[in-house]
């Protein structure tokens, strides 16, 4: 127990350090919407609030009238603490954030800010670790421990961007021990909790369930849940149009095979497909977690995803390299390659983090072409994502 505390200390220390001294942009317009609705009461309305701004405010010019693009839950679950603990925010350190990010650091309140504004994420984190730290094997808890308070996805996603991809790959995970254990209707109610801060959970609702009678049943209550999470937000025309329809949906049909002028073949509605086919003839093939995992590498293997996305798998990825010894080399070529994608993503991304003025990518460009090593570390990605999926078999 002692060295799992000691564990749990480092990797709180190491996620306090990063939550507080490090920014990315995008964490302005998450807790923009937070801040509309928990102290400008734009509860329902916030979707509309900067495209009904004169044109000529700083707000609207600064940002354009579709900056909120994720489903309700994305902002909610940042609005509620940020009502509750509202009087220990630095709000002028707030302002400053949201009107000129570059003044930020010389106000001396910016890293208590930080710290305030992903504090929600190390809440939901430690929570989530807590539920799944149980149900590991009293053996296996301390590899467990280790891979969680070390995930470098995690500590990426979260606690440098500020983003809550996090909290999806939390709720995923647990959705799917729960469903292994015992099928559950709390497994499809958490898909659908999870869609409410972006929508690609709801693809894994299918894989719920061993017959056609229980998929049903799980699709209908994940889409009912979602459904509920986003009606008060329908009579929005900023949430219809920017919010409804996730802005990056086009990223599922752009790697295809024409067939004609017109027609073509996407490939990850055919991977989809034969998934589907494969979870209804051959349930108990994989566990439950091992289906999502599935589901989410094809998604990762033809799609140009965006970093902070790989969070959503994450923990899944976790849980198959303590359970699963077979699937921990390719797990950690995953890691390889997600680490290579990551360094030669936009600066923003890697080394401006850290205030360093240095882009890998083009750097590379100059000697060899940087989108063909990209495209040749997605093919090693996408094959070992296959083999990946093989070694989680059921024995």
């Amino acid at each position: 127990m002692k060295k799992i505390l000691i564990l749990i200390f480092l990797g709180l220390f190491l996620r306090v350090l990063l939550m507080m001294f490090i920014i990315h942009p995008d964490i302005r317009g998450h807790n923009l919407a937070a801040y509309l609705i928990s102290q400008k009461g734009e509860v329902f309305s916030f979707y509309d609030y900067i495209a009904k701004l004169p044109r000529n405010n700083h707000w609207a010019e600064m940002y354009h009238d579709g900056l909120f693009i994720y489903p309700p839950l994305a902002y909610l679950t940042l609005a509620a603490p940020m009502w509750v603990f509202g009087s220990v925010y630095p709000w002028p350190a707030f302002l400053t954030l949201v009107n000129e990010t570059g003044l930020l650091k010389l106000d001396p309140a910016w890293p208590w800010l930080m710290f305030l504004l992903k504090l929600p994420l190390l809440i939901i984190e430690t929570a989530g670790f807590i539920w799944l730290y149980k149900k590991i094997n009293s053996q296996k808890r301390i590899l467990f421990t280790i891979l969680w308070s070390f995930n470098i996805v995690i500590l990426f996603s979260a606690y440098m961007m500020g983003q809550f991809d996090l909290v999806i790959g939390i709720l995923i995970a647990i959705s799917a021990v729960l469903s292994t254990q015992r099928p559950s209707f709390l497994s499809a109610i958490l898909l659908g909790i999870a869609a409410g801060f972006k929508p690609f959970p709801l693809f894994l609702l299918p894989f719920l369930g061993a017959n056609i009678s229980q998929k049903i049943k799980y699709v209908l209550i994940g889409l009912f849940t979602y459904g509920l999470i986003i009606a008060p937000y329908l009579g929005s025309s900023g949430f219809r149009r920017f919010a409804l329809v996730a802005s990056q949906s086009d990223k599922l049909t752009y790697a295809k095979i024409l067939l004609s002028g017109s027609q073509y073949l996407s490939l990850f509605w055919v991977g989809f497909a034969i998934l589907l086919w494969f979870n209804y003839r051959k349930f108990k093939l994989f566990p439950v977690w091992g289906w999502f995992v599935s589901v989410l590498l094809l998604f990762y293997s033809v799609t140009h995803w965006h970093p902070q996305w790989f969070a959503w798998i994450s923990i899944l990825l976790l849980w198959a390299w303590v359970h699963k010894k077979s699937a921990r080399f390719p797990i950690a070529m995953l890691m390889v390659c997600f680490f290579v994608i990551l360094m030669l993503f936009e600066p923003s991304l890697n080394f401006g983090m850290f205030n360093i003025n240095f882009d890998l990518f083009a750097w590379i460009n100059l000697h060899f072409p940087a989108d063909e090593l990209v495209s040749m570390v997605r093919a090693v990605f996408l094959a070992t994502s296959l083999v990946t999926v093989l070694s989680l078999k059921e024995t």
